[in-house]
């Protein structure tokens, strides 16, 4: 009998483990739910602040999805969003204030575009205020 009682130590043990660890798995994912990305806030954000660019009209899953990854790497709070916003005001190129060449429209900054990741670098780089 004394046999038996240290696998049943070991099984409480690893019952134990496991459910310390789905535990916190429900912790964490209780607590990624509490602090959710306040898309639409974002959203009002921009067609306030950039009003002459084009409205994002419907919300697609890309849009989402680079807000988001935006938010979580780099405009973790809704003030960091107001200065991206009012920087690509500054900007001639994204506002749509460059004469175009070679007979195309001019070129004004949509959401899904300032928000993609490739893009998001270029104008924190200030690759679009000096033209």
């Amino acid at each position: 009998m004394s046999r038996h009682c240290p696998d049943r130590l070991r099984i409480k043990s690893l019952l134990s483990e496991e459910k310390r660890i789905e535990q916190n798995k429900t912790s964490t994912s209780l607590s990624a739910k509490a602090d959710p990305v306040p898309v639409s806030k974002i959203v009002e954000l921009y067609h306030q602040m950039l009003p002459k660019h084009p409205k994002c009209q419907k919300m697609t899953k890309a849009r989402e999805s680079a807000i988001k990854q935006r938010w979580r790497e780099d405009l973790p709070a809704l003030t960091n969003w107001e200065n991206y916003f009012h920087y690509i005001g500054q900007s001639p190129f994204l506002t749509g204030r460059v004469e175009p060449t070679n007979g195309r429209p001019a070129f004004i900054a949509n959401l899904e575009w300032i928000t993609k990741a490739a893009n998001y670098t270029k104008i924190l780089e200030g690759r679009y205020h000096g033209v």
